[in-house]
């Protein structure tokens, strides 16, 4: 959605210091400089590197079990489920992803881990598909300019759709994995709100901005 709130082309509203994106992925050997890939990660790095798509990205690191053999929620994780995504053209179809993700997550989890972990890639996988009609026929994909009060008030509502849709699907991890994102798209939103709202001069429209 902030991709969206970019694609308005709203100009003087931007913030002056850029938001801060993921953290790029780092490969094992990055991570433990110390220690040497085992034949296992050497293969699963192989396979999957194979992919065009994959060409030289590192893979990130898989799922964690705590002391208890449950699954580490954390913002890595949303990293390594996108990173499969990222291939699903060079995989194939659905089936054959899910496929590909199974068989990596028990490389590195085993039960109950295992299971929370797929669990939880079915549950985002279900979350996209649910979001991707509505942010392909949002109201900012065509606008040209600044947006006018009717599509900012149509891009809230996407927005508080797909925060439901987060808490619906994803209640455990909405807020590890999507807090910063929420942050920056409330604020892109009350700029445009601003930026938009009829009957202020310039000089009144840049002090609420400020």
């Amino acid at each position: 959605v902030a991709g969206l709130v970019v694609a308005a082309g709203f100009g003087a509203t931007a913030p002056t210091e850029p938001a801060q994106g993921p953290l790029p992925a780092r490969s094992r050997t990055d991570a433990r400089p110390e220690l040497s890939a085992s034949p296992t990660d050497s293969m699963r790095a192989r396979n999957i590197t194979e992919m065009p798509s994959l060409a030289g990205v590192d893979i990130p690191p898989g799922p964690e079990a705590d002391a208890q053999g449950n699954l580490r929620l954390t913002r890595a994780l949303r990293t390594y489920f996108d990173f499969f995504l990222s291939a699903s053209h060079d995989v194939g179809d659905a089936a054959a992803l899910d496929r590909l993700v199974r068989d990596d997550i028990r490389k590195h989890v085993s039960q109950p881990a295992e299971d929370q972990a797929w669990q939880l890639w079915q549950r985002y996988r279900a979350y996209l598909s649910e979001m991707q009609p509505k942010a392909t026929d949002g109201p900012m994909t065509s606008v040209i300019g600044a947006p006018d009060t009717s599509q900012v008030q149509r891009l809230r509502a996407l927005i508080a759709d797909r925060n439901a849709a987060r808490a619906r699907h994803l209640p455990d991890v909405a807020a590890i994995w999507f807090d910063d994102e929420q942050t920056y798209d409330d604020a892109m939103l009350a700029r445009l709100e601003i930026a938009t709202q009829p009957g202020l001069d310039d000089a009144e429209r840049q002090r609420r901005l400020s």
